[in-house]
């Protein structure tokens, strides 16, 4: 196969307007909020600060997105710089829709359209067929007041941050296994005075004991080889979902969620007592396969088990609730 570099791909007639298409919903949110948002830089890397949260976020700067700002940059606003295109992304995919909320919905855009988010934004609620349905998990998804979430695989903790303010007189336990992405997690709670959300430096998995991280960059980790094979690892710590909930105490779980790339099925393993006794809504990333089945049927399998009613998106997005 031969590789063509970028700037010679957007020569190619039709090229760029193929990638504007299939990026229509990223490149109207950003230049939607792209005037309320203020980039700068530390020692750590860029941080993004909106007006309207007042929170300052850092993450990751640019890179497997240069290509894409590269090619996008026609129809992106001038002040987003191409270091800054990671954070953007992620401010965007994580914070104004975060994992947590399959209740929210880009309008106007159909799955091709939306290039740049997350497979549990094109399955969303929304585009389950059933109205019934829609209706009961819309009202079932949507965050109350005091809900206690446990959020597995938090990365930087956008999404959490945004949920903190959803759910004021609740808690999230912020569950993340990257170093690098744990860092960035800790202080954005800390540095931002978010009193409702704890981070929790381990990764998650069937039971106690030391593992190796595959890691590439920013959210490219896993604990499971045949789902990604890192560049590097690290030695992590593991804890399942049951020594959470006993180590903080928890005596109710209103949500669970796992974004876990690949070892949802482990986490799902053993969580014996929360799905018996605490049964909580449940959303998770069922698109990679495991042993050549996709972990969203291997999930449902499981999780019909405890008696739970489990929905599959098209993509492979899981939502499941008690019965």
């Amino acid at each position: 196969m031969i590789y063509l570099p970028v700037y010679i791909k957007i020569l190619v007639p039709g090229y760029r307007e193929k990638w504007y298409r299939q990026s229509m919903a990223m490149i109207d949110t950003i230049n939607q909020v792209i005037n309320s948002i203020q980039f700068g830089e530390d020692n750590d890397g860029p941080w993004v600060e909106t007006e309207e949260s007042s929170y300052r976020m850092h993450g990751f700067w640019t890179s497997s997105e240069r290509s894409t700002y590269q090619i996008l940059k026609p129809m992106l606003p001038d002040r987003l710089e191409v270091q800054y295109m990671r954070i953007m992304i992620d401010y965007m995919s994580r914070f104004l829709y975060p994992h947590m909320r399959p209740d929210l919905k880009l309008e106007g855009y159909n799955a091709d359209q939306m290039f740049g988010f997350h497979g549990q934004h094109k399955d969303a609620i929304a585009d389950i067929e059933s109205e019934k349905d829609r209706e009961l998990l819309s009202e079932l998804f949507y965050p109350a007041n005091d809900d206690v979430i446990i959020n597995c695989g938090a990365y930087v903790g956008f999404g959490d941050m945004r949920m903190s303010t959803d759910i004021p007189d609740g808690h999230i336990y912020s569950v993340e296994a990257s170093s690098a992405c744990y860092h960035r997690l800790s202080r954005n709670i800390t540095e931002n005075n978010i009193n409702n959300v704890t981070p929790i430096h381990r990764a998650v998995w069937d039971k106690d004991m030391e593992m190796e991280l595959e890691s590439e960059y920013a959210q490219a980790n896993s604990l499971v080889s045949e789902v990604l094979q890192g560049t590097h690892t690290e030695k992590v710590k593991t804890i399942t979902i049951d020594q959470i909930v006993n180590e903080y105490k928890l005596d109710k779980l209103d949500m669970l969620s796992l974004t876990l790339n690949g070892a949802e099925v482990e986490a799902l393993g053993a969580a014996d007592y929360v799905l018996r006794n605490l049964r909580p809504r449940i959303r998770l990333a069922g698109w990679y396969s495991r042993g050549g089945k996709k972990i969203s049927d291997i999930s449902k399998d499981l999780l019909e088990q405890y008696d739970y009613c489990v929905y599959i998106g098209k993509r492979g997005n899981v939502l499941a609730v008690p019965r």
